[in-house]
């Protein structure tokens, strides 16, 4: 499944791109072949070891947790070293826990494809995996960039009789979106890039 949005936004070159948002669900065998970086990998394998409850996946300082609220989603639980907290910081970024719409997502394509996400995983039981390319606010709230990243959503047992969504995030220029023109990819430097592995002691 491809997803693919249009859109005039202004880069700070002032040109404008007609893909601020794409996205590609990839096949989960491709995990099982290792076509994803470490990050994503060890969540994929500490989920398929059976290990499905939230403190029992080694992952949670990489994880953010969502859960159903107010026809949405809203995080519950945002790891120090996800995604979401080494983009905007740790501190700002907990500001958004118990918020439907985190502040920095796009709004319309880009939110309506993330929840949808959410609600399959939900609604199936079974994960998705997909890489993504999008425009999203820097930390500075002033600039938009350009992120490419791969994305696991599991779902997880959080105890007291509920289930919730997992999100493993990691930022790189390895992603494989067979509808992105290539004059469309846009590289990240590499000091914000997630490609390392967690190190020994994580599943």
């Amino acid at each position: 499944a491809i997803e693919r949005f249009r859109s005039r936004i202004s880069t700070p070159d002032s040109r404008l791109h007609p893909f601020a948002f794409m996205r590609q669900q990839h096949n989960l065998r491709d995990l099982d072949a290792k076509n994803c970086v470490p990050i994503i990998y060890r969540a994929w394998r500490a989920w398929r070891l059976g290990n499905s409850e939230l403190n029992e996946l080694g992952m949670k300082a990489w994880l953010t947790v969502f859960h159903r609220r107010d026809g949405g989603w809203s995080p519950i639980e945002i790891g120090e070293r996800s995604s979401f907290a080494t983009w905007y910081g740790l501190e700002r970024a907990r500001y958004s826990i118990g918020v439907v719409h985190p502040d920095g997502f796009i709004p319309g394509a880009f939110e309506h494809s993330t929840w949808a996400a959410y609600e399959v995983v939900d609604r199936t039981g079974a994960p998705i995996f997909d890489h993504i390319q999008c425009q999203i606010t820097k930390a500075d709230d002033k600039t938009r960039c350009w992120v490419s990243y791969q994305r696991l959503v599991l779902p997880v047992w959080r105890g007291a009789g509920e289930w919730v969504i997992a999100s493993v995030v990691a930022r790189t220029n390895q992603i494989n979106i067979e509808l992105l023109p290539e004059a469309e990819r846009h590289s990240m430097p590499e000091e914000l890039l997630m490609e390392s592995d967690p190190g020994e002691g994580v599943i």
